[in-house]
């Protein structure tokens, strides 16, 4: 059931997270089966947002636990949604072992120019941060993210400064959450548009939009209905649609679900 949320002043970021969440069924449904009784008042507040039936109390209440749990995340403040985003998963699976559907694992390669030394590493992931310049697919997007580039590293062999590095996904998670990088060191932002080309293997369910300038933002949310048509969540205020559009320069966060095994 789609349900809007009250924006308190400075929150809109958050409800497009919970919103983009609850559109999660897997991981929803994962949380169905736990049990949760004795969680901090935090993360009971936190489970109960991503089910039907939420009050206005229970999200006043979570926003002011936020506050104290990461003091990013200040009341009436601007934030930004992915820091959030990572934050909750990140402190929810700190403190509860069982699966994560948002968990992937990247491998780096770093082979030196000289001497061919190579070193590889394995790290997880929660999101795919991806850079975006021009108007540009989400596939096309993921292939930059793996393209072999030129670095300045010291290879401990031979001591030579130049290496090439590739990063691969070598563990695709359930639920992809891929992050486009709108916004630069400099407080400009980035408007280019992306398409919205099915990936192979993957559906999107969510996605977090971003509109406005740097300084003076707004974040909404789009939810994909369980008969294929979709949800726009601005704050309180919702509207469904069968549809997508084609392009749009506002996603910022966007949500896909595996529903095949073999992936790319």
């Amino acid at each position: 059931m789609s349900i809007g949320l009250p924006n308190f002043g400075n929150t809109c970021y958050i409800n497009s997270i919970l919103q983009c969440l609850r559109y999660q069924r897997h991981f929803v449904k994962l949380l169905k089966y736990y049990d949760y009784k004795n969680d901090s008042v935090f993360h009971k507040n936190f489970i109960d947002l991503l089910f039907s039936g939420v009050s206005h109390d229970i999200l006043r209440n979570f926003i002011t636990l936020l506050s104290k749990e990461n003091k990013e995340f200040e009341l009436w403040k601007q934030c930004d949604a992915h820091e959030l985003f990572l934050f909750l998963i990140d402190d929810f699976y700190e403190k509860h072992n069982f699966h994560n559907p948002f968990k992937g694992e990247i491998q780096s390669t770093i082979v030196c120019n000289n001497c061919k030394f190579k070193s590889e590493t394995k790290q997880d992931f929660l999101t795919l941060s991806l850079k975006i310049e021009d108007e540009t697919t989400l596939e096309s997007l993921i292939e930059d993210y793996e393209k072999e580039e030129e670095i300045e590293y010291k290879c401990e062999k031979c001591k030579s400064t130049k290496a090439s590095k590739n990063i691969k996904i070598h563990r695709y998670p359930e639920i992809l959450v891929c992050h486009l990088k709108r916004f630069t060191n400099d407080g400009y932002k980035i408007n280019s548009e992306i398409s919205f080309k099915q990936l192979r293997y993957y559906r999107l369910t969510a996605v977090c939009n971003h509109s406005g300038s740097t300084d003076s933002g707004h974040y909404t949310a789009v939810g994909r209905k369980t008969n294929g048509g979709w949800v726009y969540l601005n704050d309180n205020n919702i509207m469904e649609s069968n549809k997508l559009p084609e392009k749009s320069n506002m996603p910022y966060i966007l949500f896909l679900e595996k529903y095949k095994r073999k992936l790319f």
